[in-house]
């Protein structure tokens, strides 16, 4: 079973930010009510039973959605991702990681601006890779969510999980 990834207790770790993630197998209805083309004012998320938003913590110090729009014989596709440090190094954190390679999620990040985008949606799903580093002497891993839609990375303008 997959859980929150827990937040650093290291005493001098600066710049903790939470995401937020979501196996796409956890949603019994998910829609997106649009303001516009891109941005959301809320999500519809009926989890199955005892699932719920999982929480992780990154330290990225410029933390930014990317979308590259791709154009195929079907229209544009957007290829969306987004690079996490996540600080730490242990058996448990390492086991959860590589469980995430494994599952497809909806992923909703706060950026550096402020702005809140959501990665992925029912259909098409984000994609998570890991590969661990040793950055200015924290250890950590670098972790990318990522995913191809036919919309850019959602906008999100209503209510954050805490």
């Amino acid at each position: 079973m997959l859980a929150d990834l827990t937040k650093p207790t290291e005493i001098n770790i600066t710049g903790i930010c939470k995401f937020w993630f979501a196996p796409v197998d956890w949603f019994k209805y998910f829609s997106i009510k649009h303001l516009s083309n891109i941005e959301v004012k809320y999500i519809e998320f009926l989890p199955i039973i005892n699932y719920r938003w999982l929480i992780g913590y990154h330290n990225n110090e410029n933390t930014e959605v990317e979308t590259n729009p791709k154009q195929t014989d079907q229209g544009v596709i957007y290829e969306s991702q987004v690079n996490l440090f996540i600080p730490g190094d242990d058996d448990s954190l390492r086991l959860l990681l590589t469980r995430m390679e494994q599952l497809r999620f909806v992923v909703m990040v706060k950026e550096t601006t402020g702005t809140v985008k959501i990665l992925g949606d029912k259909i098409s799903a984000c994609r998570m890779t890991f590969k661990f580093k040793n950055k200015q002497g924290k250890k950590g891993y670098d972790v990318i969510f990522s995913c191809s839609n036919t919309n850019p990375a959602y906008i999100y303008n209503g209510i954050i999980p805490l």
